[in-house]
């Protein structure tokens, strides 16, 4: 449920935090689920440090906007001590700054760090706006979450906002990079709606309306769970106003505050499907393959009204800002890579496998997987641009490199090519100027920068059926447009999964694919 393109283009073994299932039975009620086509036109280069603009209503600023730690690169070293001012800007519902006193004070609190890793984690500022963060040195897998929040002085407004809320990352310097990544130890399987036993390209939720999708719920401990529709190729919570418990004015890892400033998200869809809400800062808890629960940082999340309910979770990297309005920020703001548990979820590193049958949380490992690294998105400190990848047609001889885009969002596929370089006789449009690719020509896939040897490759005609009980490939494939005759782009849909496991390593920024061994791709 993505756009096209996005962004710029440019061992800790604590136990895990696992807590029983709420005795609530979990809700499998359907959501409206947009049905979306692809944008045509690619995000260009960014002009400032972020993607996503600043908010100025019942919101906070950071400066630095993205703090940034001196770390060592490898378990086991260590870093020199450094003090970090950060100074906020918090906003009231009328966009006017305010300053904290004894009765609205400014909770900031930084999610994600080892044991020992920080002095201080916490702060209650009941005067002035900066704080400092005093790093001790230490090893640390993952950059960190910063949050901070206040009560608008006079209450605020229910639609403008009653709370200040701000997220943001703090950024590690040094990074690992492939190969010769090292993992933490820690992660947790979720379950998906496809029946388990099943086979990874027979499960029906590749070809559903609804795509994959988890249980989960608002808060530490949801009373009732929705089946979530899990999206690679957007970012952000969206949820509807009754399944959001109660503010709390209790810091912590628990807490949920809210209403705050307006949001919007944008999806391209039949004409567009947009929905508004407010930013609000909650956990969100999911429920395991063996029935327990794990439960994110709190992380902010858009309530959108009953009227028009959404219950979807975007999880992509290279995703900010879809339309102004919209100020989640990647990664920040991305559930799957805010896990936490006993270790603060620093026993984790950030990133995720999908199939259609479970979701892994936390990278253990790149083994059995042919990987494609990242390139740092100049745009999102933390983030990555988009990943490479190619399309082809056999038949006429005819291949196209650039970025790819792993997207379970949707069922159909997109390639971004002008028409002046589409080949002869695949150029099928209709009287209002959509264009596909014809039934029945052959389509070839690969990931990477190159047509020879690709971490991953596929071959599929359009329109047509595989023999398996389920269809995975796409019912159509779209030709999307850019302004830019250069753009050459292929937003996959979530087929892919059939043949392979889908990796999306944070820690060491890479994608990768696993050939599934009971359904295998074709590709010469």
């Amino acid at each position: 449920m993505a756009l096209l393109a996005a962004g710029c283009g440019s061992s800790n073994n604590t136990p895990p935090t696992v807590v029983p299932t709420p005795t609530a039975a979990p809700s499998s009620t359907p959501t409206a689920t947009p049905v979306r086509t692809a944008s045509p036109t690619p995000t260009a280069a960014c002009a400032s440090p972020s993607a996503s603009p600043t908010a100025t209503v019942s919101a906070i600023d950071f400066s630095p906007q993205n703090p940034v730690i001196n770390n060592p690169v490898l378990p086991g070293g260590t870093a020199s001590p450094a003090v970090i001012t950060v100074t906020l800007t918090p906003y009231d519902d009328s966009g006017n700054p305010i300053a904290p006193d004894n009765q609205h004070p400014l909770y900031v609190n930084v999610f994600g760090a080892p044991d020992g890793a920080l002095a201080q984690t916490s702060w209650t500022l009941t005067s002035g706006t900066s704080f400092q963060i005093a790093y001790t040195g230490q090893y640390m897998p993952d950059d960190l979450l910063l949050e901070a929040w206040m009560a608008i002085p006079g209450g605020g407004s229910p639609t403008a906002g009653e709370y200040s809320i701000g997220t943001t990352l703090i950024v590690r310097h040094n990074r690992q990079s492939p190969p010769g990544c090292s993992y933490q130890s820690a992660s947790y399987s979720v379950g998906t709606n496809c029946t388990p036993g099943t086979l990874p390209g027979d499960c029906s939720n590749l070809t559903a309306s609804n795509g994959i999708r988890v249980q989960a719920g608002i808060g530490a401990s949801p009373s009732v769970f929705h089946g979530y529709t899990v999206d690679t190729g957007s970012l952000g919570v969206l949820v509807p106003q009754s399944d959001v418990p109660p503010a709390t004015m209790t810091p912590g890892e628990t807490q949920v505050v809210g209403p705050a400033g307006p949001g919007v998200k944008y999806y391209d869809s039949n004409g567009g499907a947009t929905y508004h809400g407010q930013y609000w800062l909650a956990p969100v808890s999911f429920v395991l393959s063996d029935g327990k629960t794990v439960t994110t940082h709190p992380i902010k999340i858009l309530v959108v009204p009953d009227t028009n309910p959404l219950h979807y979770l975007g999880i992509g990297f290279d995703r900010n800002s879809t339309e102004v309005g919209d100020y989640f920020d990647s990664p920040a703001d991305n559930a799957f890579l805010n896990v936490n548990d006993l270790a603060h979820g620093s026993d984790l590193s950030q990133g995720y496998a999908i199939t259609p049958t479970a979701i892994t949380l936390g990278v253990t490992s790149s083994q059995g997987f042919e990987t494609t690294p990242l390139t740092p998105n100049q745009c999102v400190p933390g983030d990555y641009a988009g990943a490479a990848g190619c399309f082809s047609f056999p038949t006429q001889s005819a291949s196209f490199c650039g970025t790819m885009l792993m997207d379970t969002g949707i069922g159909d596929m997109y390639l971004n090519l002008h028409p002046g370089l589409r080949p002869p006789g695949l150029n099928q449009c209709d009287s209002g100027g959509n264009c596909v690719v014809p039934d029945n020509t052959p389509v070839q896939i690969n990931s990477g920068q190159s047509m020879v040897m690709p971490p991953m490759c596929y071959r599929f005609n359009v329109g047509a059926p595989n023999p398996a009980p389920i269809t995975p490939e796409p019912a159509t494939v779209h030709w999307a447009t850019s302004s830019d005759p250069t753009m050459e782009f292929v937003n996959t849909g979530r087929h892919p999964l059939a043949w392979f496991t889908y990796l999306y390593d944070a820690s060491c920024g890479q994608i990768g694919f696993k050939p599934n061994s009971s359904y295998v791709a074709t590709c010469d």
